[in-house]
């Protein structure tokens, strides 16, 4: 059952730039003599290749760009535990709140 509900990938195969070029040729060709339409499909299949170029060289990039971020699960940590870290930080920023007083201190006497 699990086969049966998983995804097919189908890969397709993009047609080489030359082929695009060509094609855009021979549209350009037909509009002269079939119908002018064929003018803008010449110009929509010639600027399709800068699209799919971009795509080729940075499509790792994107994949990674649009990946699912990972979860992050929470650290079970105990009330007691949690309030030693508050009071370990409090106790740094105290520390070093002093240090930049005595500095500055330090270079007003100098002056």
């Amino acid at each position: 059952m699990a086969d049966a509900k998983a995804k097919k990938v189908t890969y397709l195969k993009m047609p080489s730039f030359t082929r695009f070029l060509i094609g855009g040729l021979i549209a350009w060709w037909l509009s002269s003599i079939m119908n002018p339409a064929f003018v803008a499909i010449a110009v929509l299949v010639v600027l399709i290749i800068p699209v799919l170029t971009v795509d080729n060289i940075f499509s790792k990039q994107f994949e990674r760009a649009y990946k699912q971020p990972e979860e992050i699960k929470p650290k079970a940590i105990s009330k007691s535990e949690y309030l030693a870290s508050l009071e370990a930080d409090n106790a740094k920023k105290q520390e070093a709140a002093a240090a930049e007083e005595a500095k500055s201190k330090g270079k007003k006497t100098k002056k």
